[in-house]
């Protein structure tokens, strides 16, 4: 069941399931989610908002449909396709389908003044990649790829001062293993498409035009790509 929430000047909060099945205050306006829209032939930009924000969380899946491998395919490569976790698949179409859904209105967007959402499924989805990675290659363990405090903005910082560089950190690992040159670019797409678009800082620009965040896609799908057959 999707989350009621209460929206008040300056607050928002969860409403308890005692409080959904009471009439709201005064001067606060209930958000209800209507039922699961159909998916197909829905605007996917009103597909992604739904299910990322007016779903409540649930297991990420194990198995993906045949039409997201078949979408996949038009943009990516099949060693990618086999590699990636059914999660990471969906993110990816996620954002591929916000870059189709722009490209195709030109005049929207004059609209948008910051394209980082269209990044934002794909960054997720990296994240996940990244842990997948680390883990099939063995260079973190299974507590640490299913924990929750394996931070990748540590482990795999190439600028992380000597004294820091514990047994997770694994950006030397990779190197040997791919390239320094490689290695660095794998560091520099988490930059990127993460930590540049997710956080704010007043003195730099980092909001993305529809071109940027297209390019940036592209070039995370083709960095992934190069990392998924260096071990090859």
């Amino acid at each position: 069941m999707g989350r009621m929430l209460h929206i008040e000047k300056g607050r928002s909060f969860t409403s308890s399931p005692e409080e959904r099945n009471t009439p709201p205050q005064e001067g606060l306006v209930p958000l209800t989610p209507s039922p699961p829209p159909h998916q197909e032939g829905l605007d996917p930009v009103a597909l992604w908002c739904y299910r990322n924000f007016m779903l409540e969380p649930t297991a990420a899946p194990t198995t993906e449909s045949p039409s997201t491998t078949s979408f996949l395919s038009t943009y990516i490569s099949p060693d990618l396709i086999s590699y990636l976790e059914a999660e990471q698949k969906r993110l990816i179409k996620d954002s591929l389908l916000l870059l189709s859904y722009f490209a195709d209105r030109p005049e929207d967007p004059h609209e948008v003044h910051d394209f980082a959402f269209v990044v934002f499924p794909l960054a997720k989805a990296y994240e996940g990649f990244l842990k997948t990675y680390f883990y099939r290659h063995h260079l973190i363990s299974e507590d640490r790829y299913r924990g929750r405090y394996f931070r990748i903005g540590r482990s795999f910082n190439p600028d992380l001062p000597q004294k820091y560089r514990d047994e997770d950190w694994v950006y030397d690992d990779v190197t040997r293993e791919c390239s320094e040159e490689l290695a660095r670019e794998m560091w520099n797409v988490w930059l990127d498409a993460r930590n540049h678009l997710f956080h704010y800082f007043p003195d730099e620009r980092y909001d993305l035009t529809l071109e940027e965040a297209e390019k940036l896609v592209h070039h995370a799908l083709d960095v992934m790509t190069r990392a998924v057959r260096c071990g090859e």
